[in-house]
């Protein structure tokens, strides 16, 4: 008995020294562990904290990808409008049967062609075939396609043939061509400043001499033209054409003229142009089997007249 209770004071002695030393004993204060802050100072490093991770997260989540912006569209100016020239409406086609005086008091019959109110256009006075008359040229076509692009014609019985009548004389002849050139070009509805002379067989070789003897005419087409036809000469015509454009139009089956034709091209000075078809025939034969042979003629007028 007297053994338990010194077992028991001596358990008890042992334990109450062991409390002691462990309330005495501060706990280790880690190096690492943060200084106790005040309720302020938490609050401002929280504020901070918050920015920080504010513009973390603003640099950390990716920017929501934007489309490429695409350049605007260009727009074409709207263009100036284009000044045309308004189309010429040309009034009903006409014909006027006219008689100049020739100088031994001969009446010289003609028929004048225009579109009805035509002014100021350019003019052509075509010359026939020995043996043949002013009527030929609407014959072949060529009046209408002439009055249809706006020329203003005239087509002549020379003397010796039509309803111009006596006898032929090739010398008063020019004279007589004169005379109705200046008629024409006086007339409201031609510009005498765009003239041209077109002439068939002997009638090309008039037409050239009327062209030599009228210096304002721009051009001369001449149909199956002869260097001599019936004492007519052509060659020695040539030097007063001078640089002047000149057509010479024959066929190969109509020898004279296609070497004639040759040969005036060659004593030519100015721009020249020589059209010889296979087998056209002579003159204003040539029309019929030659349907090119208009078009032709319209396109060096369009070029030389300017119409």
């Amino acid at each position: 008995m007297k053994r338990s209770i010194l077992f028991i004071l001596f358990f008890s002695i042992l334990l109450l020294g062991a409390c002691t030393t462990t309330a005495e004993t501060p706990a280790a204060v880690s190096d690492a562990a943060p200084e106790v802050q005040s309720e302020e100072e938490t609050e401002v490093m929280a504020a901070e904290t918050v920015v920080a991770e504010t513009v973390v997260a603003a640099t950390a989540v990716p920017t929501a990808t934007q489309p490429a912006p695409t350049e605007a569209p260009t727009i074409a100016p709207t263009p100036e409008p284009v000044e045309t020239e308004e189309p010429v409406i040309l009034g009903e086609i006409v014909s006027e049967d006219i008689v100049v005086e020739a100088a031994d008091g001969l009446e010289l019959a003609a028929t004048f062609y225009a579109a009805d109110g035509l002014e100021n256009a350019p003019a052509i006075l075509l010359l026939h075939m020995l043996g043949s008359n002013r009527t030929i040229w609407e014959t072949v076509g060529l009046v209408d396609e002439l009055t249809a692009k706006g020329y203003a014609v005239l087509a002549l019985d020379m003397r010796g043939h039509g309803e111009t009548g006596n006898a032929q004389d090739w010398v008063l002849a020019e004279d007589d061509i004169q005379r109705v050139w200046h008629y024409f070009v006086d007339r409201p509805e031609v510009d005498a400043g765009r003239t041209a002379v077109i002439g068939a067989s002997i009638g090309s070789n008039m037409a050239l001499i009327a062209a030599a003897n009228e210096p304002t005419m721009r051009t001369a087409i001449l149909l199956s033209p002869g260097l001599v036809y019936r004492g007519v000469s052509t060659e020695d015509r040539m030097p007063d054409y001078g640089e002047r454009p000149l057509l010479i139009v024959a066929s190969e089956d109509d020898y004279y003229s296609e070497d004639s034709a040759h040969k005036l091209a060659e004593t030519a000075v100015g721009e020249t142009q020589v059209q010889i078809y296979e087998k056209a025939g002579h003159g204003t034969d040539m029309f019929e089997p030659q349907p090119d042979l208009t078009p032709l003629i319209l396109d060096w007028l369009a070029t030389h007249l300017g119409n």
